[in-house]
């Protein structure tokens, strides 16, 4: 998901042409999710101890395995719906923060007179965005959707065209 927030014009709010905050798109709720897990344990335990009584005691623990490996994939899925990145570009830099699964945060601090902004290709396939500054890179929104990778990559490179054409916008401070 993409939440951009750009300046059309001249008069920024403190010198902010463009903010975008991306996140995982979720399909639904994770609250429901976990009550659909609830209720599908809840029939695994009752069909395994119904096989259990009749004579066939490895379908209990092919459904506990069942139970756990979705288990797992929840948790993986919650971690996941945690990623987060904001990019805030002004007069004078380009603030990349990100927040990865497990919550770690990482903050870098680019100038846009040296920014490239690049599609990153696998097999001929546009994979991701790239940030590229003074020999580092940075890959943006490894989690949005081709369309929205599209949308963030020509925001991006119109707000730095923008940023070096306009006169006054760029500030040396």
């Amino acid at each position: 998901m993409i939440d951009l927030r750009h300046q059309e014009g001249t008069s920024q709010i403190n010198g902010i042409l463009l903010k975008a905050y991306l996140s995982p798109s979720v399909a639904i709720k994770l609250s429901a999710v976990r009550w659909i897990l609830s209720l599908f344990g809840c029939v695994c335990v009752l069909v395994g101890v119904t096989f259990a009584l009749i004579g066939a005691q490895p379908v209990l623990g092919f459904m506990g395995i069942e139970i756990i490996l979705l288990f797992a994939v929840y948790r993986f899925c919650v971690r996941n719906s945690r990623m987060a990145e904001q990019i805030i570009l002004s007069g004078h830099s380009l603030l990349f923060r990100r927040i990865d699964r497990y919550g770690n945060v990482s903050i870098t601090n680019l100038e846009p007179l040296w920014l490239r902004v690049e599609i990153g290709r696998a097999k001929g396939v546009f994979r991701h965005i790239i940030l590229a500054s003074k020999g580092r890179t940075y890959n943006v929104g490894v989690f949005l959707t081709p369309e929205e990778k599209v949308v963030l990559l020509n925001t991006l490179q119109r707000a730095l065209r923008k940023l070096r054409t306009e006169p006054g916008l760029f500030s040396h401070t």
